[in-house]
């Protein structure tokens, strides 16, 4: 992309059309200018996709706005029509505006995800990287929304299936292009394990946990985090709106909690190990038989698979609240295939 400094807009270049036909034009064929903002000051040609400047969602047909995925924009004012829920970077005080675009900068910096300000140009996934918001802040974001989503679920405006793809889409629009972050962040409200190797610090915890019952000290140097233990029993995403393919029918029914922990199995050890990891959690390491289901160990599986897509980058974050809701429900491909298993044949 070329910086027109006349102005003070952007314009395409052919060059970088022809590099990046999908983005914004087909080669040679179209060309958009753009005000520092986002306004369109010039077009010329057929534009084959919505996402234009700065790969922005485009709606200015429709509404006059663009979606950066956790708020939308107005170029016209030059501001979002929404507040920021966090403040991005407390040591600078431009970041205390929050309907702000790019600090007042857009020639400098772009805007991602809709919380954070860019890098001089660079795509998401660097801005990110660079750590302009504070994971504490999004964890206590997070956590904020979880109460809010469980206290809709007990009031039956929505199911805990829907609950725990919204929170997904909610994180996902602070870390859009960063998996890790995104698991982990999750990981702080609904499992504990927020600094990766989930399935080693949940094993370490419980030998802890069993010793401190029989009077023997061991300190296994990992806790879970605040903000799950601020929930864990009594205020938890469950099972409502999940097939039954994957409703647990013991005592636990936390299934979440239990989705999103081997997602992080599988994102952090693998298929194979996380397959294991869930037959085992069922039988040998149940804790009694009412801990043991299969629907327990067919809701790991499909965690397992979605932590592998993610670390290979098959799916982004941004799309995981939407697979939640299309695999987990009743009626799924998913559903249908635990409730009819095709055996294995060599």
């Amino acid at each position: 992309m070329e910086v027109d400094r006349h102005n003070d807009g952007l314009a395409i270049s052919p060059t970088w059309q022809h590099q990046h036909p999908h983005r914004f034009c087909w080669a040679w064929f179209c060309e958009l200018r753009y005000s520092a903002y986002g306004e369109e000051r010039y077009t010329s040609g057929m534009t084959p996709t919505n996402y234009r400047y700065t790969g922005q969602l485009s709606r200015l047909a429709e509404i006059g706005l663009y979606h950066y995925g956790a708020r939308w924009f107005d170029p016209a004012i030059a501001h979002f029509v929404q507040a920021d829920t966090v403040v991005p970077d407390a040591s600078n005080p431009a970041t205390f505006d929050r309907f702000a675009y790019t600090r007042n900068n857009p020639i400098r910096y772009n805007d991602p995800t809709g919380h954070d300000v860019g890098c001089g140009g660079r795509d998401g996934s660097d801005c990110i990287s660079a750590g302009k918001i504070n994971p504490t802040v999004v964890r206590r974001q997070l956590l904020e929304k979880h109460h809010q989503l469980v206290s809709r679920v007990r009031s039956g405006q929505i199911n805990d299936r829907e609950g725990l793809a919204t929170l997904a889409k909610y994180a996902a629009s602070f870390t859009p292009n960063a998996s890790s972050e995104f698991i982990e962040n999750l990981g702080s409200v609904l499992t504990g394990h927020d600094s990766g190797n989930a399935a080693l610090n949940e094993v370490k915890i419980q030998i802890g946990s069993i010793l401190k019952n029989k009077g023997l000290s061991y300190d296994p140097g990992v806790n879970y985090s605040e903000g799950y233990t601020e929930i864990a029993g009594n205020a938890e995403l469950m099972q409502s709106g999940y097939s039954g393919a994957f409703q647990d029918p013991g005592v636990g029914q936390n299934q979440a909690h239990h989705y999103w922990f081997f997602i992080q199995v599988g994102y952090e050890n693998g298929l194979f190990a996380g397959v294991i990891g869930s037959a085992l959690h069922e039988t040998i390491f149940a804790k009694d038989n009412a801990g043991k289901s299969y629907e327990d160990y067919a809701l790991g599986v499909q965690g397992v698979i979605l932590g592998k897509a993610l670390r290979v980058g098959f799916i982004e974050p941004n799309s995981v609240g939407d697979f939640i809701n299309t695999s987990l429900s009743p009626g799924s491909y998913s559903s249908y295939y635990w409730e009819h298993p095709v055996p294995y044949i060599p």
